[in-house]
C-alpha cells in the first residue's frame, strides 16, 4: 500500500548517481476526507500535492515498457501485470479505468456507437454533432502530448518497428467498484435506481463509485482522464472494455459488509456478490463479455491463498 504520516517514513535512500541521498517520501492522507485516499487516486500530501498515486502507477509501469526490447535493461520482458487485492484491488481497477498512460498502448479515443450506455452518460455537443466527427474528440494540446508513442525496438524481427510489452490489471476482492453508468442491479434487475432509493444516498454514482461529478474526495486524476476526451465518457469506458483486466473472487469471500451505502445498498452484501453485479453490469453495457473473471474455490478473503490458487496463477501469468 501506500504511505501515510503515521507510518513514520518521512526518508528514504536513493541512489543519485554514485552517491546516496535521503529525500522525502510521498505520503497519502489515510482519513481524511475518507480512508485510505489512495486507493482512488487522490493526491499525495505536501509538498508532492500534485502526483496522484495513479500517477505513480504510470510512472512504474512506463518505466518498464520504456525500458522494454531488444538491448534494452528489460531486454525478455513481454507482459506487465498490476495485481492488488482488496484495497490493492480497488485500485488496479480504478487505475486500469482511469489511467491515461501509453504503457497501455490504447490512448487514442475509440468508436462507441454500438454501447449501451445510461443516455446521462453520452457527450452532448452540438458543435461536435454539426462538423460531423461525432466520434472523434478534439483534444488540447497539453492532453495530445499524452499520445505520445513507446519508442522501443521490436525484440523480434523488423527493428524499426515499436515494441511494448503487454500489460494487464488484476482487481482481486476489492470492496467496491466504480460502475460505468448510473444503473445498478436492484431487485436482481440492472436499473436507474427508484429516486426513494437515490434520495437516501445521493453519492451512490459519484466518485469513487461511479463517473460522476462529486463526492467527498476530489480527485484531479480522474478529471484528466475524463478531459482527455473532451468529457464524453462513454469513450473512456469504451476504451476501458478494450483493456486486458482480470477480476478474482474468493468464492467463500461472503461476509456481510457494513459500511457506506453507496456500496451496501447499490453494489451487493459481500464482496463476492459485488463482484458478481459488477462483472454482470459490463455485459449488459457492452452487449457482450469484456475482460475476464475468476472465482477461487474454498478461499475467503485471503490474499495469498488467491494468488497461489490455480485461477490466480492464471490471472497473473495466463
Amino acid at each position: 500500500r501506500f504511505l501515510g504520516p503515521e507510518d513514520g517514513v518521512n526518508y528514504i535512500p536513493v541512489k543519485m548517481g554514485k552517491r546516496m541521498q535521503m529525500l522525502p517520501t510521498l505520503m497519502w492522507n489515510e482519513t481524511d476526507p475518507i480512508p485510505h485516499t489512495w486507493r482512488y487516486g487522490a493526491n499525495a500530501l505536501p509538498p508532492f500535492s500534485s502526483i496522484s498515486s495513479y500517477d505513480v502507477m504510470d510512472a512504474l509501469v512506463e518505466h518498464f515498457a520504456l525500458n522494454a526490447g531488444e538491448g534494452r535493461r528489460y531486454a525478455n520482458l513481454e507482459k506487465i501485470v498490476a495485481i492488488g487485492h482488496s484495497a490493492g484491488g480497488q485500485f488496479t481497477h480504478r487505475w486500469g479505468l482511469t489511467s491515461n498512460s501509453p504503457a497501455w498502448g490504447d490512448v487514442e479515443a475509440f468508436d462507441s456507437a454500438n454501447v449501451d450506455f445510461d443516455a446521462n452518460y453520452r457527450r452532448k455537443d452540438s458543435s461536435v454533432e454539426k462538423s460531423g466527427v461525432r466520434d472523434s474528440v478534439k483534444v488540447p494540446v497539453q492532453k495530445r502530448r499524452q499520445r505520445r508513442s513507446l519508442k522501443v525496438k521490436e525484440k523480434r524481427g523488423n527493428k524499426n518497428m515499436a515494441y511494448k510489452p503487454s500489460l494487464r490489471a488484476v482487481a482481486a476482492n476489492p470492496r467496491s467498484f466504480c460502475y460505468l453508468d448510473s444503473r445498478r442491479f436492484i431487485n436482481g434487475k440492472f436499473q436507474i435506481p427508484p429516486a426513494s432509493l437515490v434520495q437516501k444516498c445521493p453519492n451512490y454514482n459519484k466518485w469513487e463509485w461511479g463517473l460522476e461529478n462529486g463526492g467527498e474526495l476530489p480527485t484531479p486524476y480522474k478529471d484528466r482522464a475524463v478531459n482527455f476526451f473532451g468529457g464524453d465518457l462513454s469513450k473512456l469506458i469504451h476504451r476501458y472494455s478494450k483493456r486486458d483486466i482480470v477480476y478474482l473472487a474468493g468464492n467463500n469471500d461472503t461476509q456481510h459488509l457494513h459500511s457506506e451505502c453507496e456500496d451496501d445498498d447499490f453494489q451487493g452484501a459481500f464482496r463476492r456478490e459485488r463482484s458478481e453485479n459488477f462483472y454482470s453490469s459490463l455485459k449488459h453495457i457492452f452487449g457482450s463479455e469484456v475482460h475476464s473473471r475468476f472465482v477461487v474455490d474454498d478461499v475467503g478473503h485471503d490474499h495469498s491463498l488467491m494468488f497461489t490458487s490455480r485461477e490466480g496463477i492464471e490471472a497473473i501469468f495466463g
